[in-house]
C-alpha cells in the first residue's frame, strides 16, 4: 500500500510501478495499491516500465465523474483509464492504454479552449440530448464505449482503483480542473515476472507469432493495414527519437 498524501500523481504512479516490478522480480508477482493520489496522466508511461525488466504490467486508475450509470443521466462514474504492457520479442512492446468513454474528456476541453464545436458522438447535455457544444458536453454526460459494457468496465476499475485501495471512488473523485478540492484518486499497479510462467525466449517467440498472425490478415482496402495495440504510437515515438 502506498499513500500519496495528495502529492504529484506522476511521481506517485512511477514509484508504484517501480515497487510492483521490484516485488515481481522477487516473488513472481507484485501488486501496489495507491490511495490519495491525483491524476497520473498517460497510464502507458508506467506500464511501459515493465517490459524492459522482463515483466508484464497492468495499471488501473479512477477519475472524476464523466458518465452516468447505465440507464441514468447523472454523471457518477469516471472514465477510469487502464493500461497493459508487455514485451513483444523483436517488435516494440505491445501496449493497451484506454479510457472507457467514447471520446477522451481532454479533447472536449481542448475544443472549448479553442472555441470549436465538437462532434455529437459520445456527448450529451444534462438532459441527455446530443450536443456539439463542448461546454454543454462537459456539464453533461460523456457516453461509455461499447454502451453498457464500457460502463461496467469502468465500475469494476473503480472497485480496483478506489474501493479496494481505500481512496475515493465514484462521485468522490475530483479532477485536475477542480484544483480547490482534494483529488482522492487511486491506482492499482500489478506486475508479473514473465520468467515465472515461461522462459523469456519462448514468450518472445510466442508474441512474435501472435503479431505475425494478426498482421497477415487481409484488409478490406488496399490502403489499410492491420495493426496491433500501440503499433502506430511506437512508430511515431521512433521517428521523434530519431530526430533527436
Amino acid at each position: 500500500m502506498l499513500d500519496g498524501h495528495d502529492g504529484v500523481g506522476q511521481v506517485i504512479a512511477a514509484r508504484a510501478a517501480e515497487e510492483a516490478i521490484r516485488r515481481a522480480k522477487t516473488h513472481g508477482i507484485g501488486a501496489v495499491a495507491v490511495r490519495n493520489s491525483i491524476i497520473s496522466a498517460t497510464a502507458a508511461y508506467y506500464t511501459r516500465m515493465a517490459p524492459a525488466q522482463g515483466c508484464i504490467a497492468l495499471m488501473t486508475t479512477n477519475a472524476s465523474p464523466a458518465m452516468a450509470p447505465w440507464g441514468g443521466r447523472v454523471k457518477t462514474v469516471g472514465n477510469n483509464p487502464w493500461s497493459v504492457a508487455g514485451a513483444a520479442g523483436r517488435h516494440p512492446p505491445m501496449v493497451l492504454d484506454i479510457a472507457n468513454t467514447v471520446v477522451a474528456r481532454g479533447k472536449i476541453y481542448l475544443a472549448r479552449q479553442k472555441g470549436l464545436r465538437s462532434p455529437r458522438a459520445g456527448r450529451s447535455t444534462r438532459r441527455g440530448a446530443p450536443t456539439t457544444d463542448p461546454a454543454a458536453a462537459l456539464a453533461g454526460i460523456i457516453l461509455p464505449m461499447a454502451e453498457h459494457k464500457g460502463y461496467a468496465i469502468s465500475v469494476m476499475l473503480d472497485v480496483l482503483s478506489g474501493v479496494l485501495t481505500g481512496s475515493q471512488f465514484a462521485s468522490g473523485v475530483t479532477g485536475p480542473y477542480q484544483a480547490e478540492r482534494r483529488s482522492g484518486c487511486g491506482h492499482l499497479m500489478i506486475a508479473l515476472d514473465i520468467a515465472r510462467f515461461l522462459p523469456l525466449p519462448d514468450f518472445a517467440a510466442r508474441m512474435e507469432r501472435l503479431i505475425t498472425e494478426l498482421k497477415s490478415v487481409l484488409s478490406p482496402r488496399a490502403s489499410w493495414r492491420c495493426s496491433i495495440p500501440a503499433s502506430s504510437k511506437a512508430a511515431t515515438r521512433h521517428a521523434i527519437v530519431g530526430r533527436g
